[in-house]
């Protein structure tokens, strides 16, 4: 997928947070800009790679601390 949908304009977020509600909250906040789309979430920052490498999204939030890779 590229990072940027030619269709509609969107630029594509990937959200990795350990906390199920907070990953909610933000991917609720995005849905209200419509030229963001999120197009995938993890719960740690393994699965989080492996999303990232698979869709290719324009921005991914960093945290300092993931469980699995705390050097992110």
């Amino acid at each position: 997928m590229k990072n940027e949908n030619k269709l509609t304009g969107q630029s594509t977020i990937l959200l990795i947070d350990d906390h199920p509600m907070l990953r909610n909250g933000v991917k609720q906040l995005i849905s209200l800009e419509p030229t963001l789309k999120v197009i995938g979430e993890a719960d740690d920052g393994i699965t989080g790679i492996k999303i990232a490498e698979e869709q290719d999204p324009r921005f991914n939030p960093i945290r300092s601390q993931y469980a699995g890779y705390e050097w992110l």
